[in-house]
């Protein structure tokens, strides 16, 4: 009895030891494997896209305007803007008028001019005379009408002394000197004396007595040329000499 017993005994043991043995070794499984799980990297979770087709374009309306299509149609003229434009042209045309020379081939017919005449001269004019003068001048005259001829010698004169008389108060400032006056003297058509200008003296004390004494006392002949009165104007010198 004490052999069986003892032999139970010795089972039991034997199975509790192997039952341990296994614990344990479950327990080491589970340690390695959780210690083999926390050396491994960690990762994030892994992203997934998902790409879908673009949508389909939207349906054509439906003909006769949607919901407009109940209402009657209307014709609209269109309106069209015209723009004024303006083209510069590339190279500018030539004037190939010559409105001068036509304007003389459409001209009346003129008297024809006299021999001995000037070019550029008018009807009327007289032979020899000059360009701009006017109708009816005279033959060698230069001036406008009313205006004075310029000659070098005037006509004859018919009254007043050349020089003219010094009043005595001046004599006496005036003695031991000499000197030169030029009068310019303009001459109507009947000879008398229209203006007198003093153009160089030398003695001007005395040039408003050779004014005075030229319009008071001097008196011409009839100024002429080719047989018509005209108006002259000449330069006359004036020589003092005071002892």
């Amino acid at each position: 009895m004490t052999s069986d017993g003892g032999k139970a005994i010795q089972q039991r043991g034997a199975g509790v030891a192997a039952s341990m043995a296994l614990h344990g070794a479950i327990i080491g499984v589970f340690l390695l494997t959780s210690y083999i799980i926390s050396r491994q990297p960690k990762t994030g979770p892994t992203e997934v896209k998902f790409f879908s087709p673009p949508p389909p374009p939207p349906p054509p309306p439906p003909p006769g305007g949607g919901h407009h299509a109940s209402h009657p149609k209307t014709k609209v003229t269109p309106k069209v803007e015209v723009k004024k434009t303006f083209v510069q042209p590339k190279e500018t045309p030539k004037d190939t008028k010559k409105p001068e020379k036509k304007q003389e081939e459409e001209k009346p017919d003129e008297p024809e001019g006299v021999e001995g005449g000037v070019q550029g001269g008018v009807v009327g004019g007289v032979v020899g005379g000059v360009v701009g003068g006017v109708i009816g001048g005279v033959l060698g005259g230069t001036g406008a009408p009313g205006g004075y001829e310029k000659v070098s010698r005037p006509p004859g004169r018919i009254s007043g002394e050349k020089d003219p008389s010094i009043p005595p108060s001046m004599l006496t400032m005036l003695r031991g000197s000499k000197g030169i006056i030029m009068a310019k003297i303009k001459i109507n058509e009947r000879g008398g004396v229209d203006d007198v200008e003093i153009i160089r003296s030398t003695i001007p004390i005395l040039n408003d007595v050779v004014i005075r004494h030229i319009k008071s006392f001097w008196k011409f002949e009839a100024p002429m040329n080719a047989g018509h009165a005209v108006k002259i104007e000449y330069l006359q010198p004036f020589t003092f000499v005071f002892n």
